[in-house]
């Protein structure tokens, strides 16, 4: 049996989306057995708050790259002239190429008179598979730097994940999802049974906010909405609700804006942890009361 996945995402970065998901897996953790997923593959943080090792690390072969065999190129610049992403040009008569631009499209391997040209499969990423300070399994997917194929690291650290879960037994898959609303989103998104969307109240917020909901209502899944920072601007945490109201979306709740929690951040702690009489922490529990609700009598029988 497969675990369930809650995926926590936010159409807009900086809103707080992995400050809720390390408290939330840890408050979680002490009622469900569980397993964190980090599937922001960009910049995965959620390791780091929760004091994640990584005892196994797999390799992700997930998009292709250009190699060319400089002894057999004639420079004859043909590679150069239909290079869409501009990796081959040449200079002074010689072809140069620029690694972190390809796209492993073919198009260079196809027009290369002499096949000097060969497209390989090349590591994307990285897969790293341990436990928490706190015991439960972490999985996180890493993204190489200037690599493409984010989707499929983040679908694969998903796969991992479920292994993990089938050995430790565990219900759920809480998953820090990416920010925005491409590739990478959808591919955590896709699969899953509930999705928390973090929004804060500010303009750019809310107008984001509208397209991860757009994600949530294609695929069908269950959401609801958490507001961080909610005291911030009290016209635009009234604007959430009432966006709320007109889409038919619960407000899991408030988290209202908390000093401790920067700090709880350069601890590498859950602000639950560090400081868990503070605002912040108080409604975060408050919130994991809800998500328990929502995992008994929603997603378990989904």
């Amino acid at each position: 049996m497969t675990a369930k996945e809650i995926v926590i995402i936010s159409a807009k970065g900086g809103v707080g989306k992995t400050t809720l998901s390390s408290s939330l897996v840890l408050e979680l953790s002490k009622h469900i057995s569980i397993v964190a997923v980090d599937t922001d593959v960009d910049a995965p943080n959620l390791g780091i708050v929760l004091g994640c090792n990584a005892e196994r690390t797999i390799p992700v072969q997930a998009s292709e790259k250009a190699f060319i065999d400089f002894e057999k190129c004639i420079n004859c610049g043909l590679c150069a002239k239909h290079c869409k992403e501009g990796a081959l040009e040449m200079i002074d008569g010689k072809l140069h190429f620029t690694y972190y631009l390809c796209e492993g499209c073919g198009v260079c391997s196809l027009v290369c008179p002499v096949k000097a040209i060969e497209i390989k499969r090349v590591e994307s990423g990285i897969i790293k598979i341990g436990k928490s300070r706190y015991g439960f399994p972490c999985v996180t997917g890493e993204l190489y730097v200037g690599e493409s194929a984010s989707g499929h690291i983040v679908a694969s650290a998903k796969r991992f994940a479920q292994m993990e879960a089938w050995k430790h037994k565990a219900e759920i898959l809480l998953i820090d999802g990416p920010p925005g609303s491409s590739c990478p989103t959808i591919s955590s998104v896709t699969g899953s049974h509930y999705v928390i969307l973090v929004t804060e109240p500010t303009p750019a917020a809310l107008s984001d906010l509208d397209r991860a909901v757009g994600i949530a209502r294609h695929f069908k899944i269950p959401h609801g909405i958490v507001i961080n920072k909610s005291d911030l601007v009290p016209e635009f945490r009234d604007k959430v609700y009432k966006y709320a109201k007109t889409m038919n979306i619960e407000i899991l709740g408030e988290i209202p804006y908390d000093k401790k929690v920067p700090e709880a951040i350069a601890n590498e702690r859950p602000i639950i942890e560090y400081a868990p009489n503070s605002p912040s922490a108080i409604a975060i529990k408050e919130i994991g009361l809800k998500v328990r609700e929502i995992i008994i009598h929603k997603i378990k029988n989904a």
